[in-house]
């Protein structure tokens, strides 16, 4: 057999069959029922995914329970015994972190991306005195004290690094 005999996309043993349009059709139809039947249920996932989680009277919560506004009111009540208007005021400070968040990592943010980590630390540190404010002083020695202010460079930074490889140099 020369190469000219050969049909055209079968192999040079002759064996293998031609797809045809029929079959590709029929393959497309395929993945079209599939892809039918599995988006709901991938819909149907994330929105599961998505739900509040709510605390089942466990000893301790779930990992990720303090995560919703209503779970860090829970926790932050339980761990600084707060009274109800505190609760109220915790939630609302809450809420505004919240938003702020979202605003800064939102599509139309003018910010650059790499300033949204910042922005979005600024945020949790500005919500964190708000929290403080609030409170009574007991409750505030309960509660996390804030960051300190970072001392001068000890040589742990890449300009202290580069002093201290210029210097075992010699330079």
């Amino acid at each position: 057999m020369t190469l000219q005999e050969y049909p055209v996309g079968s192999r040079a043993t002759g064996t293998e069959p031609v797809p045809t349009r029929s079959s590709r059709k029929l393959s497309v139809f395929y993945v079209l029922v599939a892809l039918t039947f599995s988006i709901p249920m991938i819909g149907t996932s994330l929105a599961a995914a998505d739900a509040p989680v709510t605390l089942t009277g466990t000893a301790s919560p779930p990992r990720g329970a303090a995560r919703t506004i209503d779970g860090r009111v829970r926790l932050l009540t339980q761990e600084l015994d707060l009274d109800v208007k505190q609760q109220s005021e915790l939630r609302l400070i809450l809420e505004r972190q919240r938003d702020a968040v979202q605003r800064i990592w939102s599509a139309d943010s003018p910010l650059a991306p790499a300033e949204r980590g910042p922005a979005t630390r600024a945020a949790a540190d500005r919500t964190a005195n708000d929290i403080r404010a609030m409170l009574s002083e007991v409750q505030r020695k309960k509660y996390n004290s804030p960051s300190p202010q970072r001392p001068p460079s000890d040589g742990t930074t890449a300009d202290g690094w580069i002093q201290r490889v210029q210097t075992a140099r010699g330079r």
